[in-house]
C-alpha cells in the first residue's frame, strides 16, 4: 500500500514539482494551495504525511483543532 502525502504550497510550480517527484517515487500525492483547501482534504482523507510551509495560522494548528490529524500522522514544515 502506497503512503498518502498531502503537499501544501501557495506556488503552483512547487505543487507541480512536489506532485511529480513524490508520485514518481511511489507515493500517492494530493496537493493544496492554502490552509483552507488543505484542511478540507485532511478532514476528508487520511494522510500519512503532510508537507507544508509556515505562514499565518499554521495548517498544523488548524488540523489539530479540527481533529483532522490522528496521533500517528506526521506534519513536516519546510
Amino acid at each position: 500500500m502506497n503512503k498518502n502525502i498531502l503537499a501544501i504550497d501557495d506556488s503552483a510550480a512547487m505543487r507541480q514539482i512536489l506532485s511529480a517527484t513524490l508520485t514518481q517515487a511511489g507515493y500517492e500525492v494530493t496537493v493544496a494551495s492554502d490552509g483552507n483547501e488543505s484542511l478540507e482534504w485532511a478532514l476528508a482523507e487520511r494522510f500519512d504525511l503532510v508537507l507544508t510551509t509556515e505562514s499565518g495560522k499554521t495548517f498544523k494548528d488548524s488540523a489539530r483543532e479540527a481533529g483532522a490529524m490522528g496521533e500517528n500522522r506526521s506534519i513536516r514544515t519546510c
